[in-house]
């Protein structure tokens, strides 16, 4: 992008057209920047999802094993808890 209109040395040349010129670069700046975050947000976004879908898989798949699990792990108990009486 270009660089933004130069600021006269002289405050008395310094006009609305000037000041408003000057503010026009760096909006322009600062909004092409906002865009670009809200790209960056959208594509985080979409990231995060595929994420957190990953989690969700690996959470069920963790809790299913545990679920087959359960019984030796209740046996194991009982065992031990017939054996401490």
């Amino acid at each position: 992008m270009s660089n933004p209109p130069p600021i006269p040395q002289d405050d008395n040349d310094i006009t609305n057209r000037v000041l408003l010129s000057h503010m026009q670069h760096h909006v322009l700046r600062l909004d092409n920047k906002i865009d670009a975050i809200g790209k960056d947000l959208k594509e985080f976004r979409n990231e995060f999802k595929i994420f957190a879908h990953g989690v969700d898989e690996l959470d069920d798949r963790v809790q299913d094993i545990e679920i087959e699990n359960l019984p030796k792990r209740m046996s194991r108990v009982e065992k031990k808890l017939s054996l401490a009486a």
